[in-house]
């Protein structure tokens, strides 16, 4: 049986979702990948961080209804 970590509304304490957790091979890929990405964003110039950040502000506050069901529900 795989193990699982489950997301529960602590409202309700009805189970959202649950986990498989991660081997050590799998966490050790998506820390190489996460690392690789931190590489690559600390060298992006400021000008295009910022032109991404501003897009994200738009899609947050395009889907805010939807974001923040999931934000109260996680919560």
């Amino acid at each position: 049986m795989t193990k699982t970590i489950k997301s529960v509304n602590p409202y309700t304490e009805k189970v959202i979702k649950e986990h498989p957790l991660l081997t050590r091979e799998q966490l050790s890929e998506k820390i190489d990948v996460a690392h690789a990405a931190y590489l690559e964003w600390k060298n992006t110039p400021n000008s295009h961080k910022k032109e991404l950040f501003l897009k994200l502000s738009k899609l947050i506050e395009q889907n805010k209804e939807e974001l923040a069901k999931i934000e109260t529900t996680e919560m």
